[in-house]
């Protein structure tokens, strides 16, 4: 993955014709990328540097999780939150298995 500073002006949002300062993302290997890590680490970054100002419920579908989102806003670790969901994902994934039609 490759970070970069960016702006744009966006045609169209909330923003539409003010210049934003963002950050651009780039998958170098998309077989290395965790994407839920990725997800959780930025989520988390923006609630450290703009405490308040975010309002992650409005993410929830993002997120995915009402306990994710109060652990992110109350500055637990991103690696530990992840972690403490993987056994209900392997159990998923298991039960998963036998409605798979293409394996």
């Amino acid at each position: 993955m490759r970070v970069y500073a960016t702006s744009f002006t966006p045609a169209d949002s909330n923003f539409k014709g003010v210049r934003i300062e963002g950050v651009r993302f780039q998958i170098v290997d998309r077989e290395l990328l965790d994407s839920t890590r990725l997800g959780l680490e930025v989520a988390a970054a923006l609630e450290k540097l703009y405490p308040g100002k975010i309002d992650l419920a409005l993410c929830l579908k993002l997120i995915g999780s009402d306990d994710a989102v109060r652990r992110l806003q109350e500055g637990e670790d991103p690696r530990a939150i992840q972690q403490s969901f993987m056994d209900a994902l392997e159990g998923f994934a298991k039960l998963r298995e036998s409605y798979l039609l293409y394996r």
